[in-house]
């Protein structure tokens, strides 16, 4: 492990740390629309389940039938990888849009700003990405822009 003197809001350990600096856990909760560390770095434990390092894939379809588990991958793969383009796009030409720019650095820090925005913009998601939050809405089997208030 490697010591440094960086500051950060929070980490995430692929042996299941969550490091989490307390004044970016109260920042996101009094403005949860500009983003949540705790969200963000519990969405990198999941990652990591699937085999210890993070990808932007967490472990995709447990219970299903490995047919289901195939189709379940290859479309999370793809609406994934559209949506991540799309915003390193958009970051290229100094558009803003719903999901942070800090998504476009790679599909581990999308998958978790993703996931952010999932829980603290909900409908905003749904209208601006839909097959996005249908995605995300499957993994977490949940469909919170049914009782967000965003």
């Amino acid at each position: 492990m490697r010591e440094s003197n960086e500051q950060r809001a929070g980490e995430s350990w692929g042996e299941g740390a969550v490091v989490l600096a307390w004044d970016e856990v109260y920042r996101g909760l009094a403005n949860p629309e500009n983003g949540s560390v705790t969200i963000h770095e519990f969405a990198h434990q999941l990652d990591y389940e699937d085999g210890g390092y993070a990808d932007g894939v967490p472990l995709l379809g447990q219970g299903e039938s490995l047919p289901a588990r195939k189709r379940r991958q290859v479309e999370w793969t793809r609406v994934m990888r559209a949506e991540y383009e799309q915003l390193q796009d958009r970051v290229q030409r100094g558009q803003h849009g719903l999901l942070r720019e800090y998504g476009a650095t790679s599909p581990a820090e999308f998958f978790a700003v993703a996931t952010e925005c999932f829980f603290s913009r909900a409908r905003e998601l749904k209208e601006r990405h839909p097959e996005l939050y249908q995605q995300l809405g499957w993994y977490y089997k949940q469909d919170p822009a049914r009782w967000s208030a965003s």
